[in-house]
Order: C-alpha cells, then sequence, then structure tokens
C-alpha cells in the first residue's frame, strides 16, 4: 500500500481529508492488501458502534481511498461484519 493514512485515527480527521483531498489513489499489491486496509480501518473506527452519519462517513473515506465503488464496499462491510 503506498497511500499513508494510517494517521487518521478520528471521524473529524477522515471529514477533513475528505474535503480537502481532491484525487487519491490507493495501490494495493494485491486484493488481500485492500481487504486487510478496509479490516483494519473498519476497526480503527468501531464501524459497527457508529451512528449512522459516521457510518457514511467512514464508507465514503473507504470508497475514496480503495477506489471500490459504494456497493462493493457495502458488500464488503457486510462480509466482514458476518465473518469477521
Amino acid at each position: 500500500m503506498t497511500l499513508q493514512t494510517q494517521g487518521l485515527q478520528t471521524l473529524v480527521q477522515v471529514r477533513a481529508f475528505l474535503e480537502g483531498a481532491a484525487s487519491v489513489e490507493f495501490e494495493a499489491h494485491d486484493r488481500g492488501a485492500a481487504y486487510g486496509f478496509i479490516a483494519q480501518a473498519l476497526t480503527r473506527f468501531s464501524y459497527f458502534h457508529l451512528a449512522r452519519a459516521e457510518k457514511g462517513l467512514t464508507v465514503r473515506y473507504l470508497c475514496k481511498v480503495t477506489g471500490f465503488s459504494h456497493q462493493q464496499m457495502t458488500r464488503l462491510i457486510a462480509q466482514f461484519r458476518d465473518s469477521g
């Protein structure tokens, strides 16, 4: 992974990132690396304990960083929820 977003620890920082970053690209060596990044972010932000608006913000962030569509991200999050 070449994009360093691990420093984003709060949703306030994520919101600022989304408002300020015009275009970013996530470059993973394989899909497994992208999935690992998504899992880490979901855990870091305690996604399943967030309010609906905060979940939407997190999904927008993950879509922007990984390049996955909203539909793909929703499916991946559901898989993560079901299997960890």
